[in-house]
């Protein structure tokens, strides 16, 4: 039998924080629809048990990852600094990297080095090519 190949493409990647968990205003509050609260954190061993099946499957695709998700820099934590070495080390030359939108959350001013009051999506709306490069 011909194997099937197999493409993902994952939006939303990060390191040890959970983004949507940042988003919500309740953090008590169950919002993933299953009955279970949000967490905080993703578990590195979850991140592991993903990179063993995209080897086990020769799996290819793409994966976005959020620089800043929720306003905070999980990268330059232990947790963080092991994340990236295992995702660059067991999945680079079978996925594509790229980065998602800053945060994922308030806008960053980089001109300013602070957060705007604006979401992220709201933010982009008000932008034109001038800005946008800038």
């Amino acid at each position: 039998m011909k194997k099937l190949p197999i493409v993902l493409n994952i939006d939303d990647g990060c390191a040890v924080c959970h983004p949507y968990y940042q988003h919500t205003t309740n953090k008590n509050k169950v919002t993933n629809g299953d009955g279970h609260p949000l967490v905080k954190t993703i578990p590195l061993s979850f991140s592991y048990k993903f990179c063993d099946l995209m080897e086990k499957y020769g799996a290819k695709g793409k994966l976005s990852i959020i620089p800043l998700p929720g306003g905070e820099n999980p990268y330059e934590t232990s947790e963080g600094k092991e994340w990236l070495n295992l995702i660059t080390s067991k999945l680079t030359g079978k996925f594509s990297f790229c980065p998602e939108m800053l945060t994922h959350y308030l806008a960053y001013d980089i001109k300013n080095e602070c957060y705007t009051e604006d979401y992220e999506y709201v933010w982009a709306g008000k932008q034109n090519k001038e800005s946008l490069r800038e």
